[in-house]
């Protein structure tokens, strides 16, 4: 059975995201307990089915496939995945969607980790005081062996393994993680990375295991401090569904106002008015020149009628 402490990070609004995210953790076996982190981005077809349908694949061959040792379980395991991902891709009506797919999956078993991955997924290893990339994004080359590599390791007490999607470096630093991860047990530092999330935009997921064999000095949280920090969060969602519906109308959901620059170029009135605008300075650029000339044009004319100095050197000319 698994040593190993884990906490999932899993910050996901299904309506306002921009990606569609799913981190699932099987229950505890004599073979260990299998983890999947997958990520999509959103288009107008609805992939949340299709998502589903590879959890689903894989926890099925997790628990069918008779092999006990967990690094072969895993590498059979992604043999399966290697096979039905095409497949699947090809009904799928999205350009290059295998390139779109952001997965990871591994097995916990006592105090080791076995890994695979593909995709915007990082892995951190917290070792001492040091932090060491284990995976960095990396998309599909073939793909017909999407899934090639299994990375495996044992963690001694207080190491941390930290299998993620990129967001959540982008707003908290290795550093503070680091920090947190070392002197908290993983519930408590999730609890903590969850405080520092709290005002980041809607439309941003964050999709995170923490995975940390226990020290002795490891710190956690009183039970009445998490049930302060939950009690506030489950007051936030009530005033908010209250907020919602009103008088029997359903009102628009709760958001953070965030100016996201990024989006704003796709608004396709903004992309006409810009076009607009530059049609303006086009022509008032024009009307400068005529105006110009034709400025030109008077003030000789009425210097070669009124200044006989002009009027010679011009018929000289």
């Amino acid at each position: 059975m698994s040593k190993l402490k884990y906490h999932k990070v899993f910050t996901y609004d299904h309506i306002h995201s921009r990606e569609i995210s799913e981190l699932y953790i099987s229950a505890e076996t004599p073979r260990g307990q299998l983890f999947v982190i997958l990520e999509l981005p959103k288009h107008k077809i609805d992939q949340q089915p299709l998502v589903d349908e590879i959890i689903k694949k894989i926890d099925t061959h997790f628990v069918n496939l008779k092999e006990d040792n967990p690094e072969i379980l895993l590498e059979e395991i992604l043999q399966k995945i290697n096979e039905f991902l095409p497949e699947l891709s090809t009904s799928v009506k999205i350009k290059n969607w295998l390139n779109t797919l952001a997965m990871a999956v591994g097995i916990m078993y006592e105090n080791n980790i076995y890994l695979a991955s593909v995709g915007n997924i990082n892995a951190l290893l917290i070792h001492l005081n040091q932090v060491t990339p284990i995976i960095e994004k990396n998309p599909p080359v073939n793909p017909t062996k999407i899934f090639s590599d299994i990375i495996s390791g044992q963690l001694d007490a207080g190491d941390t393994l930290i299998v993620s999607t990129e967001s959540l470096f982008d707003y908290i630093s290795r550093e503070k993680i680091k920090q947190l991860v070392k002197k908290y047990s993983p519930e408590s530092a999730g609890v903590k990375l969850n405080e520092l999330l709290s005002t980041v935009p809607d439309f941003v997921t964050f999709n995170s295991l923490f995975m940390k064999h226990p020290s002795s000095s490891d710190v956690a949280l009183k039970p009445e401090q998490m049930e302060i920090i939950e009690d506030e969060e489950a007051t936030d969602d009530i005033l908010e569904a209250e907020a919602t519906i009103t008088d029997h109308h359903i009102k628009p959901a709760k958001t953070k106002l965030v100016l996201d620059l990024g989006a704003v170029k796709n608004i396709n009135g903004f992309n006409k008015l810009k076009f607009v605008g530059r049609a303006i300075a086009y022509f008032l650029a024009i009307d400068k020149k005529i105006i110009i000339f034709i400025a030109s044009k008077i003030k000789y004319s009425i210097l070669f009628i009124f200044s006989p100095r002009y009027r010679r050197s011009r018929e000289a000319q």
